[in-house]
C-alpha cells in the first residue's frame, strides 16, 4: 500500500495501527458505505471525489504517524527512564552496603526525574530479584492519541521492563578470579566462625552467576590455620616422596605446608627445586624428606583438617558452599602463608598444578580491553582474619614479638608484589580489638584504604563481604 511505510514505518505495531485506522473509516456507518458505493457507479466529477478520498487518507495517515511518533518518543523516553533508575539503584546497592531501601528510593527518585511528561494512568513497580542481586522495573502507560481518536485508539499502552543485574564481570564481558583466604583459627571459633560462613557465602551467592558459557567468574577457599591443608597436591608442593619407609613401615607426606623461604618466598614462583613449601614441620628440601615428622601413616593433617583443604578455582556453586560449610576453628594465625595462598589459586604461574578446570588465566589478559572498554579479565583476592599473623613454620609466637612483626611485614610484601601483578586486593578485619598491627598490616596490604574493611560485629563482617561481592561485580541490564 502506497504510503504506510513512508508514513507509519514499516513495523508490525505500525502497519496494525492503520489497518485499523482505514478500516474504520471505510465502514465508519452507512454514509461512508453510500459515498464508496456513488464512486464506483459515478461517470462525472471523479477528479473531485478522488481528491477528497485521497486527502481524508493521507491526513488520517499523517494525523496517525504523529500519534505513533509520540507513542514511540514516549516509550523510548520511558525505557531510557527505567533504564537510569535500576542502574541508579544498583549502584546505591554497591555502595551503601546493600541498603535495599535506599536503593529502592533511588530508583524511584531517577525515573521520577527522567521519565517523559506525555504518558497518563502511569504506574511503575520497581524491586529487589535474584536474591539480592538485581534491581528490576516493570511499568504501565498510555500516551493519548487525538488524531487515532477519530476512528476509536483513544490511547496507546507504553509498557515497559528493567532489569539492573550485579552480577560479576561476565555481565560486562569480562572473566573473574576470585580467592578468599579465610581465618579458621582457634579465636574464630563459635559465632565468629558461623559469621565468617555467612559472610563467605553471600560473597559466593552474588559473585559466581548461572550461565558460565561465555565469561566465567570462578573462586577459590584457602582455609589457614597454623598451616594450609593442600591435600593431594603435597607432593607437587613440597617436592616430598609419595611415601616414605620409616622402620619397615611406608609412611605418607602430611598434607599440610608451612611457608616457603629463600627467594621465592615473596613471589608467585611455582614450587621447583629450591622453592618448595615447607614441609609440616617448617622443613624443606633433603632435611624435611629425610625427616619423619613430616610423614604419617595416612598423611592426614589436623590443623587445618583434610576436609579444610583449599579448594582451587571454580564455578561449581555448590562445591564452594559445601566447602565453607565444612570449616571448623582451630590453632594459631598463620597469615603470611595463607596471603601467599591466594596469590597461588589465581597465579597463572601455578596453573599446572591445578586440574584443568581450575587453571588461572595469563597476566596478560588483565590489560587487554572488550569491546565495551572493560578488562578481559579481572583477579581479586580477599584476605580475611581476625587477629595478628603470629605463626610460621607451625610455630606460633607471641603478638607482640618481633617474629609477629616479621611475618606481619613479610604478608605486606607478599601483598604488595601481588598488587604489582595487577591483582586487586581486599582485606577484611573482623573483631581485631583495635590491635594496630593487625589493623595496619590489612591496611598496607588492601590495594587502598577503600579496600580495607574493619568489622566489629557479625552483621558489619557481613556487610563487607557483601560489599566487596557488589563492587567486584559489573553492573548490566539484562535483556
Amino acid at each position: 500500500m502506497f504510503g504506510v511505510d513512508r508514513f507509519w514505518g514499516s513495523g508490525p505495531v505500525s502497519r496494525t495501527l492503520f489497518s485499523s485506522a482505514f478500516k474504520k473509516f471505510y465502514s465508519a456507518g452507512a454514509q461512508g458505505k453510500t459515498l464508496f458505493a456513488d464512486f464506483a457507479r459515478s461517470e462525472s466529477g471523479n477528479v473531485a471525489i478522488i481528491f477528497g478520498l485521497t486527502i481524508a487518507i493521507i491526513f488520517g495517515a499523517v494525523g496517525g504517524a504523529i500519534d505513533y511518533g509520540r507513542w514511540l518518543t514516549a516509550r523510548t523516553q520511558t525505557q531510557n527512564a527505567v533504564d537510569a533508575a535500576v542502574l541508579a539503584a544498583g549502584r546505591v546497592l554497591q555502595s551503601s552496603g546493600g541498603d535495599t531501601s535506599a536503593a529502592l528510593e533511588a530508583a524511584r527518585t531517577y525515573y521520577r526525574r527522567l521519565k517523559p511528561d506525555t504518558t497518563i494512568d502511569e504506574r511503575v513497580d520497581f524491586t529487589l530479584t535474584d536474591n539480592g542481586a538485581a534491581i528490576e522495573a516493570i511499568t504501565h502507560s498510555f500516551v493519548e492519541t487525538p488524531f487515532l481518536s477519530a476512528v476509536g485508539i483513544k490511547s496507546m499502552p507504553v509498557n515497559t521492563t528493567a532489569k539492573a543485574v550485579l552480577a560479576a564481570g561476565g555481565n560486562s564481558e569480562t572473566n573473574l578470579e576470585v580467592s578468599m583466604m579465610l581465618d579458621i583459627t582457634g579465636s574464630m571459633s563459635g559465632n565468629k566462625l558461623k559469621d565468617l560462613k555467612l559472610a563467605a557465602k553471600d560473597l559466593i551467592n552474588i559473585v559466581v552467576w548461572e550461565n558460565q558459557n561465555e565469561y566465567t567468574s570462578r573462586v577459590a577457599i584457602v582455609p589457614f590455620a597454623p598451616r594450609v591443608n593442600v591435600g593431594s597436591y603435597i607432593t607437587q608442593l613440597t617436592g616430598l616422596p609419595s611415601s616414605k619407609r620409616f622402620s619397615n613401615k611406608d609412611l605418607k607426606p602430611i598434607q599440610c605446608v608451612t611457608e616457603r623461604t629463600g627467594a621465592a618466598a615473596f613471589t608467585d614462583d611455582a614450587p621447583a627445586s629450591g622453592k618448595y613449601l615447607g614441609a609440616y614441620n617448617g622443613k624443606t628440601g633433603n632435611s624435611a624428606t629425610k625427616d619423619q615428622s613430616n610423614y604419617s601413616s595416612n598423611g592426614n593433617c589436623s590443623d587445618p583438617s583434610s576436609s579444610e583443604a583449599i579448594l582451587p578455582l571454580t564455578n561449581n556453586k555448590t562445591l564452594l558452599l559445601s566447602k565453607i560449610d565444612s570449616l571448623t576453628a582451630g590453632g594459631s594465625t598463620a597469615g603470611q602463608l595463607g596471603t601467599a595462598f591466594a596469590w597461588y589459586l589465581i597465579s597463572p604461574k601455578w596453573a599446572h598444578i591445578w586440574p584443568a578446570q581450575s587453571r588461572p588465566a595469563p597476566y596478560s589478559e588483565l590489560d587487554e580491553l572488550n569491546e565495551h572498554g572493560e578488562p578481559r579479565l579481572r583477579k581479586i583476592a580477599i584476605l580475611m582474619t581476625d587477629g595478628v599473623y603470629n605463626t610460621q613454620g607451625g610455630t606460633q609466637y607471641s603478638d607482640n614479638s618481633t617474629n609477629a612483626k616479621t611475618i606481619s611485614n613479610n604478608s605486606v610484601q607478599i601483598c604488595n608484589n601481588m598488587k604489582a601483578a595487577g591483582i586487586t586486593v581486599y582485606t577484611v578485619g573482623f573483631d581485631l580489638g583495635g590491635n594496630q598491627l593487625a589493623i595496619k598490616t590489612l591496611k598496607d596490604c588492601a590495594t587502598s584504604d577503600e579496600h580495607f574493611y574493619n568489622t566489629q560485629t557479625g552483621d558489619q563482617l557481613r556487610q563487607a563481604f557483601r560489599d566487596i561481592a557488589l563492587k567486584i561485580s559489573r553492573l548490566r541490564l539484562a535483556m
